[in-house]
């Protein structure tokens, strides 16, 4: 486990003074696409690439919307539940690839995150043309949602190290303008967290007074509580047409619409006097972030047997146009001869436009009827994260920075999803796997995905319930150094949807 956080502290973390700031979990929050959309999706775990009738595949493998035989409206609410297990490892020396041991190790914290969403709405109409070699010719409109931003966390503990230190080392290397109030270290400044030292001419820190033969500091307890919200839909407009029975075609136009906002208060706090002058600080931040983009999806499937189904799909890259606007304030209190201070400052609201290009995507599919029983599938898809890059606008090198850092902290991945469905007359019984290796360079933790669900078809109604489970676990940074001690974080985080689908046919 600690070997494992090692590495994904390494990896993940990208250090910079001067927005942008955009680092690969922001690029991988983008990029990583969690397809929702009808309870008949999610209860088969999303594996229906090759046999379509099913509105959520226009984002996965379009041509399954030849397979439309009627025209078709559905709407899906859902319930989506995000918990997260949150402990602190400790601190984290960059220079040395090594963690410094805890006197007192923290205890995992839980926190959870309920909101309702619209995960699915879309319609169908069906056509035939007058070829007769061509049996349908189809469009779709609609929406589906694609990425869960929700999520609240907590973590406490007590360890080395502060995050004046990332202030402190922006402050020396690049100075301080009072003026200034778009940089940490000029918001630190301000707040009393800094002081210049004129016989050494150096920014200082109370941590300067330590007495610690190790030069690592004194530990002090931390906590930090973040809230995220939001999701990314997307709207997709298809077409579709199915060629003698044997072959179809199709074509989507994805727009992808981003919603995210987070807001983070981080603490330290000096229970134990092992600091000079130093009692507490709290540095706050908020981040929202919108915008769209686009994409073209092309699919196939081809039908050699009534009871075979082959399929593939690729998808381009999307292009998001993206815009933030962030702010943080810093609180800090000490106590001296002259008594106790406290010292506040914010800073400006920071816009910032840039663009982020995520990777192209290759889907294979593969399905089998069983006779009037149901069917089992199969669907892979292959994904690149380490290609995604980030475009900025007169940041030339800080888009170099952050783009090298995706490479080198993201990889390629194969995912796996399996799913099948048992008929009975008009009801369905449904059950779905996902195998989801660490989109993490280096990390070869795997991911799981689970899902079930229950439906009712007649002839011009249906009504699909799933319920699906994923977890994953990642590393979290509070804040970045170049080389004095940073914190690191272990989520594991236990995502879940309860969708409900209804739809008529016409």
């Amino acid at each position: 486990m600690i070997q494992r956080s090692i590495c994904l502290a390494i990896l993940t973390l990208i250090l910079s003074s001067v927005l942008p700031a955009q680092n690969a979990t922001d690029a991988l929050r983008y990029s990583y696409f969690d397809y929702g959309g009808t309870g008949r999706f999610i209860g088969v775990g999303g594996a229906l690439g090759a046999f379509g009738t099913e509105f959520s595949t226009l984002s996965t493998n379009p041509a399954g919307l030849a397979m439309y035989r009627s025209s078709e409206v559905v709407v899906s609410p859902a319930l989506l539940l995000t918990r997260t297990s949150s402990q602190l490892e400790g601190a984290f020396l960059p220079e040395e690839n090594s963690f410094l041991p805890q006197a007192d190790p923290s205890q995992s914290i839980d926190e959870s995150r309920t909101v309702f969403n619209l995960n699915n709405i879309g319609l169908v109409v069906q056509s035939n043309p007058r070829n007769p070699k061509f049996t349908t010719m189809n469009f779709g409109i609609g929406f589906n949602h694609i990425g869960n931003f929700n999520q609240h966390f907590f973590f406490e503990g007590s360890s080395v190290g502060s995050i004046v230190d990332r202030w402190q080392e922006f402050a020396n290397e690049f100075g301080v303008d009072p003026n200034n109030a778009s940089f940490e270290e000029n918001v630190a400044f301000n707040a009393g967290a800094l002081l210049f030292d004129e016989q050494s001419g150096v920014y200082v820190t109370d941590y300067d007074l330590t007495h610690d033969p190790n030069g690592i500091g004194a530990p002090v307890k931390r906590s930090q509580r973040a809230r995220a919200e939001g999701s990314m839909s997307e709207m997709v407009l298809s077409l579709a047409t199915n060629y003698d029975e044997l072959l179809m075609f199709g074509l989507t136009v994805g727009v992808p619409i981003v919603n995210y906002r987070i807001s983070k208060t981080y603490v330290e706090e000096d229970e134990q006097g092992l600091v000079p002058f130093f009692d507490d600080l709290t540095f706050e931040e908020s981040l929202s972030t919108t915008g769209s983009g686009v994409n073209f999806k092309f699919g196939m499937i081809l039908r050699p047997t009534q009871a075979i189904r082959i399929g593939g799909a690729v998808h381009s890259p999307t292009g998001l146009n993206l815009n933030d606007e962030s702010d943080f304030a810093i609180g800090y209190t000490f106590t001296d001869d002259q008594g106790t201070s406290s010292g506040f400052a914010e800073s400006d609201v920071l816009p910032f436009e840039y663009r982020i290009r995520t990777p192209w995507r290759y889907f294979a599919n593969a399905g089998f009827i069983i006779q009037r029983y149901g069917f089992i599938s199969v669907d892979l898809e292959w994904v690149d994260y380490s290609s995604a890059e980030f475009r900025y606008n007169g940041f030339q090198e800080e888009e170099n920075f952050a783009n090298q850092g995706i490479n080198n902290s993201l990889q390629s991945v194969m995912n796996v999803r399996i799913g099948g469905e048992f008929a009975y007359k008009l009801f369905r019984i449904r059950g779905g796997f996902g195998l989801l290796p660490s989109p993490f360079a280096g990390d070869t933790e795997q991911n799981f995905s689970y899902s079930a669900g229950l439906g009712y078809r007649s002839e011009k109604f249906f009504a699909d319930l799933a319920w699906k489970n994923r977890r994953e676990t990642v590393g979290y940074v509070p804040y970045g150094t170049f080389d004095a001690p940073q914190q690191f974080v272990n989520n594991d985080i236990s995502f879940h949807s309860i969708v409900l689908s209804l739809g008529m046919r016409y």
